[in-house]
């Protein structure tokens, strides 16, 4: 269960849906965490290997646009089932209109919303697809939706649908796809402009929520975290994770904090990750007249000790600990720019799957186990290596943003929808 004392429209949700978006990724999330106590750097041991029984394919979706001579057509939603082996062979699951958004998918199932105002359950194995009736009222919009396909449960977030840029009305729903039961909480009356609610966390008797406020404008972000009860309806608002995540001075958005401030919680609520960053001094960096962060260090010997390192936050206990620090390229200039840690995410309550630029590795949330599961091609000229952002991890496949593969029993590598006219390959959420 998560504990109270957790530490821690323009289109409405389109600027704070690409802040989740960033905020899942979390390629870039630092904190100086240097007031919290008790940090631990545990030994690094295999992983003991687990194989699952029943494992389901592993599905993807895009859109593409068709051309007519020079015009665009009115495009497509297509969601693919990947071949087990890679072979380019993909099945085509569904096509649909690109009103159509997936907007979550868990066991088999994803969720489709329509223009905002529809909810569909598509299940990938046989391609049928059913409206969820009873889902919202006509003069309400959705927002944020998380499947928990082993209860048959929906949850999300609607709001008034008042031709505003302003959230207002803003309710969480509960909907059990059995029975048919709906449970409505209401949130708030208005959130600031921009603004909307987001589904974080639920425990696993789904009777705790964190949910997070959160939105932006003008290159700005900000977020504000609360944990929701679900037998009173009370919303508690949730202090950011570190003393030193950096406020908000508007008078418009009151109390909210830097949207990396919770970190990255897992799907109950119980832990929180993230990524602490290193200070260079300036005058150690050796630079082109304009931005010392891409210059190398003046001396290979600097900082011989330090580099971006994992944290984990126990939000029961609020301890604290360290479970991962880069240390790589020691002997090069340039180890101020590569010990980072690219990726991060979970891969259940207790993993975490993330990534440098050497390799990707597979983590125990309190340190004890840590494995090397794909050491990617040898780094010539580590000031200019990046690497693509990890999307999904599942069974022995690691999918990445731009519709790479990797299988990691073969060492194959395939791109999907490489032929496609798209901007970005989405995986589906299988667990």
């Amino acid at each position: 269960m998560i504990e109270g004392s957790v530490i821690n429209k323009k289109e409405i949700f389109v600027l704070a849906g690409l802040l989740l978006v960033a905020l899942a990724v979390l390629v870039i999330v630092f904190f100086d965490v240097s007031k919290i106590k008790d940090k631990v750097q545990t030994v690094i041991e295999p992983f003991p290997i687990q194989k699952e029984d029943n494992l389901l394919p592993i599905f993807y979706h895009f859109k593409s646009y068709d051309y007519i001579s020079d015009d665009v057509g009115p495009g497509s939603l297509y969601i693919y089932q990947l071949s087990s082996d890679l072979n380019e062979n993909d099945r085509l699951v569904k096509k649909l209109d690109t009103e159509y958004e997936v907007v979550d998918s868990s066991g088999g199932k994803a969720v489709l919303v329509y223009n905002k105002a529809k909810m569909f359950l598509l299940d990938l194995l046989s391609g049928e697809m059913n409206p969820v009736a009873g889902a919202i009222a006509e003069d309400r919009i959705l927002g944020d939706v998380k499947l928990i396909s082993d209860k048959d449960i929906l949850v999300y977030i609607s709001t008034k649908n008042n031709n505003s840029e302003i959230s207002v009305d803003s309710y969480l729903h509960i909907l059990n796809l059995v029975t048919g039961d709906r449970k409505d909480l209401f949130l708030k009356d208005s959130s600031p402009l921009y603004s909307g609610f987001f589904i974080r966390a639920v425990s696993d008797d789904l009777e705790n929520f964190i949910l997070v406020e959160g939105g932006g404008d003008g290159g700005g972000a900000w977020s504000k975290g609360y944990f929701l009860d679900i037998q009173s309806g009370s919303l508690t608002y949730l202090d950011p994770i570190t003393e030193e995540s950096s406020f908000w001075e508007d008078d418009r958005i009151p109390g909210f904090y830097n949207p990396l401030a919770l970190g990255l919680l897992n799907d109950n609520g119980t832990k929180s990750a993230f990524v602490e960053r290193v200070d260079y001094d300036k005058q150690d960096i050796v630079n082109d007249k304009s931005d010392y962060l891409n210059g190398c260090l003046k001396e290979v010997d600097l900082y011989k000790n330090k580099g971006q390192a994992i944290n984990v936050v126990n939000l029961q206990g609020e301890n604290l600990r360290m479970i991962y620090t880069n240390l790589e390229f020691e002997n090069n200039f340039c180890h101020n720019r590569v010990r980072r840690v690219d990726n991060l995410l979970w891969l259940d309550n207790e993993t975490i799957l993330f990534s440098t630029p050497s390799a990707i590795f597979k983590a125990h949330a309190d340190g004890s186990f840590m494995e090397m599961i794909y050491e990617f091609e040898r780094i010539d000229d580590p000031k200019t290596v990046s690497r693509p952002i990890i999307s999904q991890f599942y069974d022995h496949f690691v999918m990445f943003d731009d519709g790479a593969v990797i299988d990691l029993d073969t060492d194959k590598i395939i791109k999907v929808a490489g032929d496609k006219n798209i901007s970005r390959v989405n995986f589906l959420r299988n667990n």
